[in-house]
């Protein structure tokens, strides 16, 4: 299946209201395509990523896991779509953005 088919059949079936099991959200990113200049949110990193995805992978997996569950927990399938995060995402991807300037090393 076409990864825009499977996520517009995960969209219609979920109705993006959060109902999603981990691992269809994991699905979700994982099918997402790039669909705008996106880039990965890691100070100084210009790699394009899907709007979906908040860092490439190198970046991602050098955030502790600790910070990245928050993110992913809060994170709604759509939100990139409707530009419409939650709180607590926002939250989440601050705690980052100050670790990565505490500890992070590029």
């Amino acid at each position: 299946m076409k990864t825009t088919k499977k996520i517009k059949k995960v969209k219609k079936k979920k109705k993006l209201k959060g109902e999603m099991s981990k691992k269809e959200k994991a699905e979700y990113v994982k099918a997402a395509e790039q669909t705008r200049s996106h880039t990965c949110h890691w100070p100084g990193c210009k790699e394009q990523i899907p709007p979906a995805m908040w860092g490439c992978k190198p970046h991602w997996f050098k955030v502790p896991r600790k910070l990245r569950g928050p993110l992913w927990d809060a994170f709604r399938p759509g939100q990139e779509i409707d530009m419409n995060p939650s709180q607590a995402y926002l939250e989440a991807a601050d705690k980052i953005q100050r670790w990565i300037k505490k500890y992070g090393e590029d």
